[in-house]
Formats: C-alpha cells, sequence, structure tokens
C-alpha cells in the first residue's frame, strides 16, 4: 500500500514537470550536457581503437587506383577513335 502511495507522488510530480512545458522542448535538450567521467585508460583505449581505424594507404590500394583510371583511360581513347572513324566513314 505504501509502494502504490509513494508511485502516485512520484507520477504526480512527474506530471507537474512535463505540465510546465519542459516535456520536449529541443532548446532545453540541446543545453543538456553530460557529466562522464572518463578514466585515462579509457582515454587510451579510445585513442588506440581510433588510431586503428584510419585505414593505411598499402600498395594494393594504389594498383587498384592506377587500374581504374587506366581502364577509364582507355575507355575515353576507344570512343574517341570510334567517333574519328564514324565520321571518316561518313564523309
Amino acid at each position: 500500500m505504501l509502494f502504490l502511495l509513494g508511485s502516485l507522488v512520484f507520477l504526480k510530480g512527474l506530471d507537474a514537470f512535463f505540465c510546465m512545458g519542459l516535456k520536449g522542448d529541443k532548446e532545453t535538450l540541446k543545453k543538456l550536457q553530460l557529466d562522464e567521467f572518463i578514466s585515462p585508460t579509457q582515454k587510451k583505449v579510445k585513442e588506440r581503437i581510433e588510431e586503428d581505424l584510419v585505414p593505411e594507404n598499402t600498395w594494393e590500394d594504389r594498383l587498384f587506383a592506377i587500374g581504374c583510371i587506366t581502364v577509364i583511360i582507355l575507355i575515353i581513347s576507344l570512343v574517341i577513335i570510334g567517333i574519328y572513324t564514324v565520321f571518316d566513314w561518313i564523309f
């Protein structure tokens, strides 16, 4: 019985809080800052994880990029040669 009475008082307090116009107020929520304690060990682990996430540019990556650029240049060259051949044949 006492638990129900305490719950009602708590809910009544929440209802009064929400009626003040603070529920869903974007400006109030933006200004709200959570103070989290981050230990030095957690900071070091976070920095190491961020360092590991940075991809290194390997020779395979460079070779793939060079191959893509070469194929694009080859296609453009063949299209230009084809257009020249068609115009030479027509005229």
